[in-house]
């Protein structure tokens, strides 16, 4: 059982197993084994000092098991709850299960660069990561799953990520700088969709710099999410209870400060 904001006011939603008799009442059947096909392969080049690698993934997922769309609760389903012995049924609002009625696909291409560069007599490196990805429910009840839910499954992750990292050793110094890139993704603080958006793509900058006493202590301090980003603001966020989206790539609590002493024996 978990509690949410529906609209401005508490609500609990539970999850029942599909022997439930509301659950069965609703549609409910014995999960089964999900069944899978993968199909992966990739390419590892060396560009003069350039180590570039190429990753295509494809990967299908039959009689998926997830969660069904909520199902909001009458009195008759209440009583049921009761006679099954949920003793505190009468505070539900709505209810989900698990199931078997999804067929998924989630394929992408995975890039890696890792080039080196000459900088203030030290050791540098530039690596460079990107994903461009899809997830598609290629069939679905669409009794169990709505098109809101549909949504979440295939845009509720960004579609395209990048991450472009410069490592640098000099002595006992070493400094890292991190940018990071989120596209967009689908957002919707509703449960029936009535409204979503799309919080807007974010760069994120991170760095970390480390001295190196000796060897057995590491001084480090860094910053994360350097220029404080948040996500879009949520435009039912005073009747939702959330400032910002449900989900966020890089989270909601904007610019991250820390120092640390680390000791290795």
């Amino acid at each position: 059982m978990t509690t949410e904001f529906n609209m401005g006011a508490l609500a609990d939603i539970a999850t029942l197993p599909p022997t439930n008799p509301v659950a069965q009442q609703k549609g409910a059947t014995a999960l089964t084994p999900e069944k899978s096909v993968n199909l992966t392969f990739g390419v590892v080049a060396s560009i003069n000092s350039i180590d570039l690698t190429v990753d295509y993934y494809n990967i299908e997922v039959e009689d998926r098991i997830a969660f069904t769309s909520r199902f909001n609760l009458t009195p008759e389903d209440i009583q049921a709850l009761l006679n099954a012995g949920v003793a505190d049924a009468t505070s539900f609002s709505s209810v989900r299960f698990f199931s078997n009625q999804q067929t998924l696909r989630s394929s992408g291409i995975d890039v890696v660069a890792s080039i080196p560069i000459e900088l203030m007599d030290g050791t540098t490196t530039v690596t460079v990561a990107a994903n461009i990805g899809e997830v598609e429910l290629e069939s679905f009840n669409p009794e169990f799953t709505s098109e809101n839910r549909r949504k979440q499954i295939e845009d509720g992750q960004p579609g395209s990520k990048l991450t472009a990292t410069l490592n640098h050793d000099q002595g006992q110094w070493s400094a890292m700088l991190r940018l990071r890139y989120f596209g967009e993704h689908y957002d919707s603080p509703t449960n029936d969709g009535s409204v979503s958006y799309y919080p807007d793509p974010a760069f994120i900058f991170d760095t970390e710099v480390r001295y190196q006493i000796d060897e057995n202590f590491t001084i480090t301090g860094g910053l994360q999410n350097l220029s404080d980003v948040y996500p879009s603001d949520n435009p039912a966020g005073e009747v939702a209870g959330l400032i910002y989206a449900e989900q966020s790539p890089y989270g909601f609590n904007g610019g991250y400060y820390y120092a640390r002493v680390t000791w290795r024996r």
